[in-house]
């Protein structure tokens, strides 16, 4: 059955794409101008020197004294240029502003031991392709032969394991500022992805029903156990289509601890973290072909997860060979999740909608970040990685369709919200970052 998805969805899948533009245009401006004044410093030809009355130009020995060509050292009344011996004076070419030193023993050219340097704005725009795991295995429908006393399963039914399970592709960005020479940055970063949209079904396992009822059970009567009913059971296919939609934001602030000179350097971070999770999922079972023994069944669940907390964690950054850099992420999240659900039930002709049930829960958020990167040039690193994010407290869809059969058609019991889901999202991205 196909599933309306919400206006709202497309308006969040553009606010990233113009973040990522935005970010690197900017980012690309500033490194294409530094680099234009980059190129213009150093005297230019027919500019003057002029020492102070009384001053003196004493360079150390061994250096040179070079002015550009066409220009003059002209000293004022009074004032001596005085060379040392076998000395030479060499003006100092003006140049763009030293990143900040990464931690105790830092390094000005990049190196084994060395920590990654430290640039006082850098953005980051990242691919990202993630997996969605869910790790309880329902049950959709099972297949059963009716004996006295309730149903016995043949093996065969329909659950979440056998649903597809495909990455979705998205973006990320992320824009990072540190303060002068200290040792705190503030990041701010976003990612959405691609709706995770799969369907799978079962048809019952007899070629040529007879006019026979089906044998596939639904889990309004937990399977036909301890007794099958005759308007929700005895099914001759079953078909789920479920959608789900992922989105994050954080605000971090990270610290850089000082630590003895050596290739590892480690950060603190403590931040904000905001994740959406909506999902709709759908359920159609249908009777016999001829004749109908029972009635058709479709029912819709849609639950939203508006989640808020408050998050710690660290960073870890060794220095693996030049210019290339391995470092392992942890995050650990306490949120509250404003949770809510919608669910309509069609039994034959009979239209149940119940009313939104919305509750408070509490929302724990593990991610796990593996990442390498590699510095080619002064402004660019690429980076390739692979995040895990474990999610548990989540209301999602699959597991709140299927109350008992009394309370789905009943237009004065509301069937209680499951907010026990656990999920993983796993998967790998690359992509570059530019500082300044």
């Amino acid at each position: 059955m196909p599933t309306k998805r919400p206006e709202s969805v497309l308006r969040l899948r553009v606010f990233p794409a113009v973040v990522l533009v935005l970010l690197l245009v900017f980012a690309a401006g500033r490194v294409l101008a530094q680099q234009a004044s980059q190129g213009q410093s150093g005297p230019t030809p027919g500019t003057q020197f002029v020492p102070m009355p009384g001053s003196q130009i004493a360079p150390v020995p061994g250096s040179q004294i070079a002015p550009m060509p066409g220009s003059q050292v002209v000293p004022m009344p009074g004032s001596q240029v005085v060379p040392a011996p076998d000395s030479q004076f060499v003006p100092r070419m003006e140049s763009e502003p030293e990143p900040i030193p990464a931690g105790q023993g830092g390094c000005s050219t990049p190196c084994c031991g060395c920590p990654a340097p430290r640039y006082p704005w850098y953005v980051r725009s990242e691919l990202i392709a993630l997996r969605r795991e869910v790790l309880e295995n329902t049950t959709f429908t099972e297949a059963g032969t009716v004996v006295a006393g309730g149903v016995v399963p043949t093996g065969l039914s329909l659950t979440h394991d056998d649903l597809p399970k495909p990455f979705e592709a998205g973006g990320r960005a992320l824009i990072g500022y540190t303060f002068d020479d200290s040792p705190f940055q503030l990041e701010l970063s976003f990612f959405s992805l691609n709706e995770w949209d799969t369907s799978g079904g079962l048809v019952d396992s007899n070629d040529e029903l007879n006019g026979k009822p089906g044998n596939l059970f639904s889990p309004f009567t937990h399977f036909g156990n301890p007794l099958a009913n005759g308007t929700v059971d005895y099914n001759y296919s079953v078909q789920v289509h479920e959608v789900s939609y992922l989105d994050n934001a954080e605000l971090n602030l990270k610290q850089l601890l000082p630590m003895p000179s050596g290739i590892l350097t480690t950060n603190i971070l403590f931040g904000l973290r905001h994740i959406n999770v909506r999902e709709v999922f759908d359920y159609n079972s249908q009777p016999a072909p001829t004749p109908p023994t029972v009635s058709t069944v479709n029912v819709t669940a849609h639950t939203i997860n508006d989640i808020w907390g408050a998050q710690i964690g660290a960073l870890f950054e060794i220095n693996a060979a030049s210019n290339t850099w391995i470092s392992f992420e942890i995050k650990g999240a306490l949120c509250d999740n404003a949770t809510s659900r919608d669910l309509n039930a069609l039994v034959g002709t009979a239209d149940t909608n119940h009313p939104r049930l919305s509750e408070a829960d509490t929302v724990y958020v593990g991610d796990f970040n593996l990442a390498a990167y590699w510095r080619p040039t002064q402004h660019v690193t690429a980076r390739i990685g692979y995040q895990a994010i474990w999610i548990n407290g989540l209301t999602l869809a699959e597991e709140n369709f299927h109350p008992n059969l009394a309370s789905l058609i009943s237009t004065t019991i509301q069937p209680p919200l499951n907010c026990s889901g656990t999920v993983l999202y796993h998967g790998p991205y690359a992509g570059l970052e530019l500082h300044w």
